[in-house]
């Protein structure tokens, strides 16, 4: 290789760099402006999840302001006086989210995730996540225009500014959620399902480790992940697609699927050998069959001889599933301020009330299911740039320190001051355009370059079934949430944008023939 050669790979890796960091930089733009990432109520149960693992390894002198004081009794002392003086007994306990203490450990939130939290509290207060997860949000975008051979540098920073102003994906890559995840295991998907892309070993490994981050952050990453697998499946059956294909996703798909799987049995094993109670998963049917109205209506009823634990609490009408679990207000709350026994029987009854309740209202509560499902489906707000609830210790379901509760006060999002209203119309303008654009640029594509088209068909395809799967889970089963839908919003401009150059590209083409003749 003469100099002039090493001279141009050198500076060629330099505006590689630069690309790379300027890309970053734009991917993150929002918590930059922010001041400081963006905290949601289940931050803190995965900080303080991060932080119990941080000390069971490191050791108990470890403490930081999320460390939740030791309440755990002083060991009783092998010879008792007989003369002690006999002490009033404390007052019964009202167990708050997470207590280890009383016996009350939430499942679903990951420590291995919040370990991840956790250690970029404790390195750079929370900003290495950040430009973590911008830096895979970089890649990914990447990896998916090489597969159809639109990756000129031009084009990639092109697709980065239009995904970081017109969808979501900049405002979640600075989230400390589990969210932006959800988007990215779909995306490695994607890519590793692509044929003509030639990946290197340590991109593969990269992309698998990518789905197994993904799928042991969240329980709803892994059903995803499991109704895509399905789909490909079927179109293999079907003779749709070539096993060989698809091998290498369907392999590391499955690998990353396990894995997440098992993290979460083995999570409720360690759980239960270092604190001796298995963790349990809060009662969100039946929260929201309350809400929607079945389940209240079923209580009214007499709630079969008062055999559930709900059945037994003061009644209070709710009609709100946020604030059935996690209001501390005597007047309106029920789960969070009922004693460890009763939270603990809600959990465990949680599917067997449901059954009950949908027994006895079968058509209304399929109807509100398809309902609440299609509401999350669609529902695309940019909520989570609001964190003026988190900037007052009376929010429900904040328990931030006092510290972070400041820190909030002190933001953009603490103050309420994000233009949310013209962000939402931007991010539902970006998501109608590129339905429209794929349905007119598809078949256009077609006939130029099918493979590609049948590429892009296949990822929206997956797309939508990732979709249709979260809005099932987090309308039906959970409370419609305008996040739960927007962390993955990004993928539809991004195919959207993926036809639109592979298109200009096919055009380029034919008009290079034509100078030809």
């Amino acid at each position: 290789m003469g100099s002039a050669d090493r001279d141009d790979s050198a500076s060629g890796r330099v505006r590689a760099a630069l690309l790379a960091i300027i890309s970053i930089l734009i991917l993150m733009w929002p918590a930059l402006i922010n001041g400081q990432p963006f905290f949601f109520s289940d931050t803190s149960s995965y900080v303080r999840a991060g932080d119990i693992v941080g000390r069971m390894v490191g050791g108990r002198d470890i403490a930081t302001v999320w460390t939740i004081p030791d309440a755990s009794p002083p060991p009783a002392s092998a010879h008792p006086s007989t003369n002690a003086v006999p002490t009033t007994a404390p007052e019964p306990k009202v167990a708050r989210g997470n207590d280890p203490a009383s016996g009350y450990i939430m499942a679903g939130r990951s420590p291995y995730f919040g370990l991840l939290l956790w250690l970029a509290w404790v390195t750079s207060h929370f900003w290495l996540f950040v430009v973590l997860q911008a830096a895979i949000a970089y890649y990914l975008i990447g990896a998916t225009l090489r597969c159809f051979g639109v990756d000129r540098p031009d084009v990639k920073l092109a697709v980065v500014g239009a995904l970081a102003v017109a969808s979501p994906l900049a405002i979640y890559n600075g989230l400390l959620l589990a969210d932006a995840l959800s988007g990215f295991g779909i995306a490695a998907f994607l890519i590793l399902l692509a044929p003509g892309i030639r990946l290197a070993r340590w991109e593969i490994v990269l992309l698998a480790l990518i789905l197994i981050a993904s799928t042991m952050s969240h329980l709803t990453h892994v059903v995803m992940l499991a109704g895509m697998l399905a789909v490909i499946g079927l179109l293999v059956l079907s003779r749709q697609l070539k096993w060989r294909h698809v091998a290498r996703a369907v392999v590391i798909g499955s690998a990353a699927l396990a894995i997440g799987a098992g993290s979460v049995v083995a999570t409720g094993a360690v759980v239960k050998a270092h604190f001796g109670k298995s963790p349990v998963l809060v009662p969100l049917i039946t929260a929201r069959f309350i809400a929607d109205g079945p389940g209240r209506d079923f209580i009214e009823a007499g709630c079969e001889g008062r055999r559930f634990a709900v059945c037994r609490i003061p009644y209070r009408g709710w009609t709100n599933s946020t604030i059935f679990l996690w209001s501390r207000d005597p007047a309106t709350g029920a789960f969070l301020i009922a004693d460890t026994d009763t939270r603990l029987a809600m959990s465990r009854e949680d599917k067997a009330f449901a059954l009950a309740v949908a027994k006895a209202y079968p058509v209304r509560a399929a109807w509100l299911a398809i309902w609440n499902s299609l509401l999350q489906i669609t529902d695309l707000r940019i909520d989570i740039v609001d964190e003026g609830c988190f900037a007052q210790t009376a929010c429900i379901g904040g328990q931030f320190p006092a510290s972070i509760i400041q820190a909030i006060a002190a933001t953009p999002g603490g103050r309420s001051a994000w233009p949310r209203e013209m962000m939402n119309m931007i991010v539902y303008a970006g998501a109608a355009l590129s339905l429209v654009a794929l349905a007119i640029l598809l078949p256009r594509i077609r006939a130029s370059a099918p493979g590609a088209a049948k590429l892009i068909g296949l990822w929206l395809l997956l797309v939508a079934t990732a979709m249709a799967i979260n809005g099932f889970l987090g309308g039906a089963i959970s409370e419609p949430q305008s996040r739960y839908q927007t962390r993955m919003a990004w993928l539809l401009p991004l195919l959207a944008l993926i036809a639109w150059f592979v298109a200009r590209a096919q055009q380029a083409r034919r008009a290079e023939g034509l100078e030809d003749l």
